[in-house]
């Protein structure tokens, strides 16, 4: 059945600037969590989520066109795609709702999202219809991505976890139906473009803070997963790191980091609103790491795209 679709508008519907190099990111700086696209040559940086609720999980279309992101407001939380140049934001899932960590399939005519209510991978055409999910347990399944093939989506799941408490990483195949276990544990993990290596979130022992690692993958499916000792931390420890992406080219990694915080800021007080956690980029190796956001706030999930 067709979906009633829900349309909000933002009060800046100015066409911008088709970007080169841009960064799309969530910041609380405004007091609550909005959306940003900051062009990284020109400095620009711009709000492009509403007022009166949280929004998070923003990422890019394959065209560039639209972003899809969480939008978090009386108690529920709904999935919504916006122009990037201004305009509607349309709201694509509906009821009472717990929806996170959308994205979009390489072709741009699908998103796969986090439905923590249902304890599943949703998944829709663009447009809000045909919404069903996958991988359903009675675990909590999260953060979905597409592979540039199409054919697998990544996503972890608490149906395993490590010994550090990190969950399970896994890749769901789309035509067969088939949940593959890769052997590695952590967070936010995103797959590189080539579909070769994953970069996520994970702890090197049970008492330690996150870290960005890289990982290698199994060609096929079906082998004996990888163990963790395959996995190279790229960050020291010694502070938060977490949420990463692969840039377009694989060479850089963009994430969120505490490393900018005084260290005069209590650590126990840090949490989703408090404390600073900044956006930043560095070598695939872990090197040349350069702060890209200075605004002194908690930042979220952010992507870098080129333009084409």
């Amino acid at each position: 059945m067709k979906r009633l679709l829900t349309a909000i508008v933002l009060s800046v519907t100015a066409t911008f600037p088709t970007f080169s190099d841009s960064l799309i990111y969530a910041y609380n700086d405004t007091g609550e969590h909005r959306i940003h696209i900051k062009d990284l040559v020109s400095g620009n940086d711009r709000l492009v989520s509403p007022a009166g609720g949280a929004a998070w999980n923003a990422t890019f279309s394959p065209d560039q066109k639209h972003f899809v992101y969480t939008w978090q407001n009386d108690g529920n939380s709904h999935i919504y795609i916006a122009p990037v140049d201004g305009g509607e934001h349309i709201k694509l899932t509906e009821g009472s709702l717990t929806a996170f960590h959308p994205s979009f399939s390489p072709d741009g005519s699908q998103v796969v999202y986090t439905d923590w209510k249902n304890r599943g991978i949703g998944i829709m055409n663009r447009d809000g219809t045909n919404q069903h999910l996958f991988a359903e347990s009675e675990y909590a399944e999260s953060h979905p991505v597409f592979f540039k093939d199409g054919m697998r989506i990544l996503f972890t799941s608490y149906r395993n976890r490590s010994d550090f408490g990190d969950p399970g990483i896994f890749i769901y195949h789309v035509e067969t139906d088939e949940i593959e276990e890769t052997g590695y544990f952590g967070s936010y993990a995103r797959p590189s473009h080539d579909g070769k290596s994953i970069v996520f979130a994970g702890k090197r022992s049970k008492d330690a803070d996150q870290d960005i690692m890289i990982a290698e993958l199994n060609v096929k499916p079906g082998l004996i997963p990888i163990s963790m000792k395959n996995a190279v931390a790229i960050t020291e420890g010694g502070g938060y790191d977490g949420h990463p992406a692969f840039t377009e080219d694989d060479k850089s990694i963009v994430f969120v980091s505490r490393r900018a915080q005084s260290l005069a800021f209590p650590p126990d007080e840090e949490n989703d609103t408090a404390g600073t956690n900044e956006v930043f980029i560095m070598d695939r190796d872990g090197k040349n790491i350069i702060q890209l956001t200075h605004g002194g706030a908690v930042a979220w999930h952010p992507e870098i795209i080129k333009s084409r």
